[in-house]
């Protein structure tokens, strides 16, 4: 549960980023703590964020189930009386229903990666097209743990296992996010942690294939959110073929009217400053889609043009369309297991 709770903590400082353009500090908040009524810390832990210009007590939520809206509305009554300012509830998730009731409760929740409601600050509560896909079984891989299990299956380094620090380095995460992947990888049976001297190593045994047939259950849709914009000269660097386009390359199915490129939302957001692109409402003749993604697509990439394989898969997985599924049998029997 406390690597759950670490992992939300890591998406929502991500997520915070994305959405003010720079680094947001979030640490935990010890006088607000002091002050809430005691039930209100056994479901939450108090943070503090500086978010557009405001100082403000972040209510985490630190459980599996959440709670009811109803409750959630008599914990934001109970927190304000008790520090004398309005609160903001980060959760894991929301269903639609329990978001529409906290916003005609006027109470400000963020759901990393998803929703944000902050009255007179950030408003954002558009349904993300990518839950379309199936969920994955059981508990979800984050998206360090995720891309740390693709990246062994298509780019082994080496016959000995890596270090905790190598891999860092490899994936361009810190090393204490590192060791929080490390750690779920081995709570999943995917993964050993094991200590080398002063060093720790993270020890896959099974073959490549065996490691994937495991953990795809596990994996989730590497696209946040999908968008449409125009590029006015050829695509920015930082976009990789994705989607249809990219499985035309793999297969013999046709690449679609549009083009479909995949960035991260912080690349996207660059490339939109420098006028590479223009974001459009709606799909538009000649437009790009872009899917937005959980994790740097040029990571995994072998020609540093078009997504890997097994992340493109999981991107287009779950589909009714005959074809693209007929497809996405030859993508995985084409790779070099």
């Amino acid at each position: 549960m406390l690597l759950c709770f670490h992992m939300l903590i890591d998406e929502l400082r991500a997520y915070c980023r994305e959405l003010t353009g720079q680094p947001v500090t979030i640490v935990p908040d010890e006088g607000a703590k002091g002050r809430l009524p005691m039930f209100l810390g056994q479901f939450y832990e108090a943070h503090r964020a500086d978010l557009f210009g405001q100082p403000r007590t972040l209510l985490i939520f630190k459980r599996r189930a959440t709670p009811t809206p109803a409750e959630v509305v008599g914990h934001a009554r109970a927190a304000t009386q008790a520090l004398g300012q309005t609160v903001v509830f980060v959760f894991r998730k929301l269903a639609s229903y329990e978001r529409n009731r906290l916003v005609q409760k006027q109470v400000p929740f963020i759901v990393p990666q998803s929703q944000v409601y902050l009255p007179g600050s950030f408003v954002a509560l558009k349904e993300q097209q990518a839950s379309a896909g199936p969920e994955p079984e059981g508990e979800a891989l984050s998206a360090p743990a995720q891309v740390t299990v693709l990246f062994q299956i298509q780019k082994p380094q080496a016959k000995d296992p890596l270090p905790l620090y190598e891999w860092a380095r490899l994936l361009g995460y810190s090393r204490m996010t590192m060791t929080r992947a490390c750690d779920e990888l081995a709570d999943a049976g995917l993964a050993a942690k094991v200590g080398r001297g002063r060093l720790v190593v993270i020890e896959f045994d099974a073959s490549r294939r065996e490691l994937w047939d495991k953990a795809a259950p596990m994996m989730v849709i590497p696209v946040l959110r999908r968008v449409h914009a125009q590029l006015p000269g050829d695509r920015p660097e930082s976009a990789l073929d994705a989607g249809l386009t990219a499985l035309a390359k793999f297969s013999d199915l046709a690449p679609g009217k549009n083009q479909v490129l995949a960035m991260t939302p912080g690349t996207f957001k660059a490339a939109k400053s420098r006028h590479l692109l223009e974001p459009v409402p709606f799909p538009e003749p000649n437009a790009a889609e872009i899917e937005l993604w959980r994790y740097e697509p040029a990571l995994l990439s072998t020609d540093g043009k078009t997504v890997d394989p097994l992340s493109l898969y999981l991107s287009v997985r779950g589909t009714s369309d005959e074809r693209v599924e007929a497809a996405l049998i030859d993508l995985l029997k084409g790779i070099q297991w």
